[in-house]
């Protein structure tokens, strides 16, 4: 039964980013969705009380508020600056609260990871062992892979669910504000969907693109490193630097690319 829990186990990996995700993390989970959403709420929260400075000064300058008695009006602009200042403040406490939540569960998925395949390589024979010549490299970019992997699940997790919560947040707002005005703004977003799909495609292909050149990279160093005496023996040096220069160059222009579009 362990044995097709941890086969079944390996299966989930493939498919889920948070297949690691154990029920001992339902209580992080909650708390750091908790803390996002409140976070997200920070805009709308500042666009209230920026509106509600607005028409107070609106009011006073035109007499329709506070029976133009100054000492009222200041009294009134006094709590709301001082909302603002709660605002921040609050936004500055749920947001480190919920980066850190994520930050907690990317940590523990990647250790996870980890642990997995580590237990794994110790779990191979040795003749399985032989057969890989290159497994120090590939050691090496799996513990990248993994490190994206974290990423994913911790900061970008992060971003992206308090992006679409501020989002939605802001939506609701627009709409109990003005519908008509929210309707005529919302017409750009397909044309913002269909720009964002285009760069996530070219984001995903110079992504793929670096990591094979720096899969390149790292089997060309791991084989000269273990034949270094044939490559003096042959004088191939200059053609093995120049080969490196080569692929490096184009995992550099790769990284650009995807870093400009991201």
């Amino acid at each position: 039964l362990h044995t097709a829990y941890r086969r079944q186990r390996q299966m989930c990996i493939r498919d889920s980013l948070y297949s690691l995700i154990v029920p001992e993390d339902a209580l992080t989970i909650i708390f750091t969705i908790f803390a996002t959403c409140l976070a997200s709420l920070t805009p709308v929260a500042t666009t209230k009380m920026l509106s509600k400075i607005f028409d107070d000064l609106s009011g006073f300058i035109s007499g329709e508020k506070f029976n133009n008695d100054l000492q009222e009006f200041m009294k009134e602009l006094k709590w709301d600056c001082f909302s603002l200042a709660f605002i921040g403040i609050g936004s500055l406490i749920f947001g480190t609260t919920a980066v850190s939540g994520f930050m907690k569960l990317g940590e523990r998925q990647q250790r996870r990871l980890r642990f997995s395949i580590y237990n794994s390589l110790l779990n191979k024979d040795f003749q399985w062992l032989d057969g890989k010549g290159d497994i120090n490299g590939k050691l090496v970019l799996i513990n990248r892979c993994i490190e994206e992997y974290r990423s994913g699940v911790s900061e970008v997790s992060a971003i992206f669910l308090k992006n679409v919560l501020t989002v939605i947040s802001l939506t609701v707002t627009s709409f109990i504000f003005s519908w008509r005005l929210t309707l005529i703004s919302m017409t750009t977003v397909p044309f913002i969907t269909l720009f964002s799909l285009i760069l996530m495609s070219l984001i995903s292909k110079y992504t793929i693109k670096e990591n094979e050149y720096s899969s390149e990279l790292t089997q060309l160093l791991d084989w000269n490193l273990n034949s270094y005496e044939w490559i003096k023996i042959i004088g191939g040096r200059y053609k093995e630097a120049e080969k490196f220069a080569k692929i490096s160059e184009n995992s550099t222009k790769s990284c650009l690319l995807y870093t400009s579009d991201a």
